[in-house]
This record gives C-alpha cells, sequence and structure tokens, in this order.
C-alpha cells in the first residue's frame, strides 16, 4: 500500500509541477520529431474529476513504420507534460504496404483544477 501510495504521490507532482501546455501542440511537436504526419487529432469527451481537468485526444496515424510508431509513443509516455496513452489500435495495410500501419491510440493529459 506504501508503494503505491507513493507512485501516486510522484503523478500527482508530476501534474501539479510539470509544464503546462496545450496537448495538441505537444502532440504535433512530437509527431515531428518521429518524423510522422498526423492524419488527425480529434477532442474527446473526458469524465470530469473534482481535482483534475482531464483533456483527451484521439490520434490518428496513416501509412507509418513501425519504427516511427515506437518513437512517437515512446515521446508521448516520456514528454514533460504529464501525458498518458489510454488505447492503442493497429492495424496492418494491404499486402503491398505490409511494412507500413495505421495507428490511432487516445491521449490524455491532467491539470489541476
Amino acid at each position: 500500500l506504501g508503494e503505491m501510495q507513493g507512485r501516486l504521490d510522484v503523478v500527482e507532482r508530476r501534474i501539479r509541477e510539470g509544464p503546462k501546455g496545450n496537448i495538441f501542440t505537444t502532440l504535433e511537436e512530437l509527431s515531428q520529431k518521429s518524423a510522422i504526419k498526423v492524419e488527425s487529432m480529434e477532442p474527446q469527451a473526458a469524465p470530469s474529476n473534482d481535482r483534475y481537468k482531464e483533456t483527451k485526444v484521439q490520434v490518428v496515424l496513416k501509412q507509418v513504420t513501425l519504427a516511427q510508431t515506437v518513437s512517437f509513443l515512446h515521446g508521448v509516455e516520456s514528454a514533460p507534460q504529464l501525458l498518458s496513452i489510454k488505447s492503442l489500435r493497429v492495424r496492418t495495410r494491404a499486402e503491398k504496404e505490409q511494412d507500413l500501419l495505421d495507428v490511432t491510440f487516445t491521449v490524455s493529459s491532467f491539470e489541476t483544477l
């Protein structure tokens, strides 16, 4: 129980003290670093909470390599702004483009109220 409380404290500190920013801007910068063109970024409804505001965005990538996908997802998970990947769907493309993927995932950011 103590270990879980410690982990929760670390996450809450990152939310309070971490850099604030527009999640769309952050995701766009991360996509450029991974040499990915984002097909779309759509805001999603997020449940309300007494302590935190959650912003959710669905990101769609088309015709990306596995290396690009991993690079982008790693950037999201290790960004200074606390971002969390909530869902991930990866599909292979047609036979002619077997080495390319279509990827859809949802990212959340949090800020204190």
